[in-house]
């Protein structure tokens, strides 16, 4: 793993050894030291099953989306514990389109054709997301994200999503420069929670 990447935040995707900081119990789900001031749960605090609108143990990280709008994050070693706490409790497992991946597509070390592009496009609009909406969410963090997967070295070719933005925008891997003041940290941190739940449910397969 890039020691860059395992030396910042405890909820990056490929971090899989800070289990401690979420716990499942009969009722609930523990959080410690939840890494976004804005959160419910931050920096400790727990989230009742009933306050659970679904989870989604494939996602990267994986995701409990609550009847709140908000989308808390699970350390990956977790997923298979977030999955059984989910059978157990009658808590859908859903997927669904990953809204962050696509517009954050421009900031991994990948490049797309001009047809991949407009796809991804296509696919945002159908997802409540005009083209001009995109745009200016890319345009908003595009320094960010340049400083958190370029700069710092981390060199994700395949997927930046909600965490990562968050994380950028806290200047985890950015850099002070990129930090946002606490006002508007929170106003992108809940409109980012608005858009992540625009994605279509994707049907799982059997």
């Amino acid at each position: 793993m890039n020691s860059k990447r395992a030396a910042t935040s405890a909820w990056l995707k490929m971090n899989d050894d800070l289990t401690d900081r979420v716990r499942f119990r009969d009722d609930r789900i523990e959080f410690c030291d939840y890494p976004y001031p804005p959160a419910s749960v931050y920096p400790n605090g727990v989230i009742g099953f009933e306050s659970i609108k679904e989870a989604d143990p494939d996602a990267a990280p994986p995701e409990i989306r609550t009847a709140r709008g908000e989308v808390l994050f699970v350390p990956a070693a977790l997923k298979e514990s977030l999955r059984e706490t989910a059978a157990l409790n009658s808590i859908p497992c859903v997927s669904r389109i990953d809204v962050w991946d696509l517009i954050l597509e421009p900031f991994v070390d990948t490049e797309f054709d001009r047809e991949h592009q407009e796809r991804t496009l296509s696919t945002l609009e159908a997802n409540g997301i005009s083209q001009q909406e995109c745009m200016g969410i890319r345009a908003s963090v595009a320094g960010a994200m340049h400083a958190y997967n370029i700069e710092s070295g981390l060199w994700d070719w395949c997927h930046l999503g909600l965490s990562d933005v968050l994380d950028a925008l806290q200047g985890k891997l950015s850099g002070d420069k990129y930090r946002l003041p606490p006002a508007d940290f929170e106003a992108f941190y809940w409109r980012a929670m608005e858009l992540a739940h625009k994605g279509a449910v994707v049907e799982r397969q059997k």
